[in-house]
Parts: structure tokens; sequence; C-alpha cells
């Protein structure tokens, strides 16, 4: 990554015959790990522990002699570095449509104020970041743009946090495994714009990125956080924690990463990973409920029920008690 070069991203040409001829024990593949039991995480956190076979289906089962030719036939597309590359692409379009979209959202969001730059203020650089998003089969679903500000010129004076805590993976396949012992629904939400929500503590004055100008004398004022300062990460953990706990929310960790909600016999554990959020529930009237009220407070993309999280697969069958998780897209990338 350190080399200047844009990123190549293969889009996936499958087979049928390649997709129906998967070696024998695919998605069986079991590990053993051990998780803490569901009545332990719902009604008092003991060290208790127990194992737990859970599905791995990342496993070198997909060796190279399992492969065709024709399974993968990549097709470039680069991820740019810069708004130079992007406006070189051969999707200079599509990247300039993804810059519109990450402006005009930005903007209705309230993060900044155009006002008249302050005597003797420089303010911070700023610049759009490109990534193609996939989807759980490494098909692109769409080439995203984010305005990001230039934190790595800020003072110390101009932040006091910095860190957003995350979800450890051994948690999250706890929450699976309650879910799937305990015969519970997954839920999945994100966040829009998450870091953009929380308000900005200190007075922060920016320019826009490359390619976009203001009036002589005009600069930004932010007036919520933004990628890229150093203090946005935290600011906005925070504010959603201080939510989840006014809504009822019990934390469970000493990172505030985890989450649990309890009305009567119905309840919801949740786990956030920055702005990414995978939730267990026994109550779909309860989380719909839920979702409403936080909807209400912030822009979701509501996934659903969970299928796919943090590039990992996931085949979550209530009634049957089993629960896949699959790296197949990551071990077919590392095998081309």
């Amino acid at each position: 990554m350190g080399d200047g070069k844009p990123k190549t991203i293969a889009r996936p040409r499958r087979s049928t015959r390649l997709n129906n001829a998967r070696p024998e024990g695919f998605g069986l593949h079991a590990a053993l790990t051990t998780f803490t039991p569901a009545s332990s995480l719902l009604h008092s956190p003991e060290k208790c522990k127990m194992p737990v076979l859970y599905a791995f289906a990342s496993s070198l089962l997909l060796a190279a002699n399992q492969l065709d030719s024709d399974y993968v036939t990549p097709i470039e597309m680069t991820e740019p570095k810069n708004e130079r590359q992007a406006r070189a692409s051969s999707e200079a379009q599509e990247w300039l449509t993804a810059e519109e979209i990450e402006l005009k959202t930005i903007y209705k969001m309230g993060t900044f104020k155009i006002v008249d730059l302050p005597p003797g203020v420089v303010p911070l650089p700023s610049r759009f970041t490109y990534k193609i998003k996939q989807d759980k089969n490494g098909a692109i679903d769409k080439l995203k743009a984010r305005l990001v500000a230039r934190g790595d010129m800020q003072t110390e004076d101009e932040y006091s946090t910095m860190f957003a805590p995350t979800a450890l993976f051994t948690a999250i396949r706890t929450i699976i495994s309650i879910a799937t012992q305990e015969k519970m629904s997954l839920k999945h939400w994100d966040i829009t714009g998450a870091f953009m929500t929380a308000d900005i503590d200190t007075d922060i004055y920016m320019d826009l990125p490359p390619g976009y100008h203001l009036p002589p004398g005009k600069t930004i004022r932010l007036r919520k956080s933004l990628y890229g300062l150093q203090q946005s990460p935290g600011l906005f953990h925070d504010s959603l924690e201080a939510w989840l706990i006014g809504y009822g929310f019990k934390p469970i960790n000493k990172d505030g990463t985890i989450f649990k909600l309890v009305r009567g016999q119905e309840h919801i554990i949740l786990s956030l990973f920055v702005d990414d959020s995978l939730c267990a529930t026994n109550s779909e009237a309860l989380y719909q409920s839920f979702l409403s009220d936080l909807q209400a407070k912030y822009d979701l993309s509501n996934q659903g029920d969970l299928n796919f999280y943090l590039g990992v697969a996931v085949d979550h069958n209530v009634s049957t008690g089993i629960t896949t998780l699959s790296q197949e897209q990551f071990v077919e990338t590392m095998l081309q």
C-alpha cells in the first residue's frame, strides 16, 4: 500500500458449474472455540465458559486444485488514491457523482457552515478518499467518496479524545453463539455519516477539497465532527453510548461496546464496531420499536437480518439452531 499505486479490485465472474462444485464438507468445517454461555451474558456475566462448535468456512479446503481457470476472471477496477487519479480514471464520472452525493449529504446534515475566514486562521486542508464497496459475493455494490479533514495537521490543543472502542471478534462470535443457542434473531444496522452526527468540541475551520472553491475570503467552519479529525471517532462513540444508556441499555463490558436492553422477558444484546452494529433479540416487536426510536436520532441504514458483517458472511437459521460463518470471498481473493 505504501508504493502509491492504486488498489486493484477484482470483480469475480463465477461459472455456474463451479458454484455447485464446492469441496466436500465445505461450510461444515468446524473450529473449537470457547464462548460465554447465553445464561451468563444475559443474566450475570460470570467467567463460566463452555466449548461451542461454530462453522468456519474460510479453511484451505478451497485449495488451488479445487478451482478451475474460469472460476474467477478478474476485471480490474482501481481505487483512486487522490482526486487527480479519480479524474483520470475510466470511472471519472461515477467518482464525481459520488463526490457530489457526499457533499450534498454532509451539507444537509448541517456539518459545516460557510463563514468569513477569521484573521490569522489557517484552515485545515481536506480531501476525498475513494472506496469500492463490495457485497458478500465480491460483486461491486457502489462507488463511495468520503470527504475527510487532514487531521494529521491538527495541533494537540484542537482535540482531547481520539479513539472509539470497537467490539472484539470474540465478543461478536459470543453474541452469535448466544443467538444460535437461544434461537434469537440476528439483526444488522449501521449509521450513515456517523461521525457527522456528533457536535464538534472546538472551532475548526477547513478548506474545500481540490476542485471545489469558495468565494475569496470565505471558508468552512465545522459544526459537526468530520471523518479525518482526530477527535471524531471518540465524539461519535460518546454520543451514541449516551443515547443508548438513556434509552435503557446497560453496558456489560468496560469499553462500552456491548450493551443489553431488558424489558420483562424481552431483550436485545447489541455490539458496536464504530458505526456498525450487530443485534441479537428474542422479540421482533421490541427490536422494531428500538429501531424506530434510533432512526429518529440517526440516519440508519437498516440491513435487516444479519447475513454479512465485517467481512464475514453469516448464515443464521433460527429454526434449526445452526449458524455458519464464512469467509469464502476472502479465501478466493487470496488464491487468485
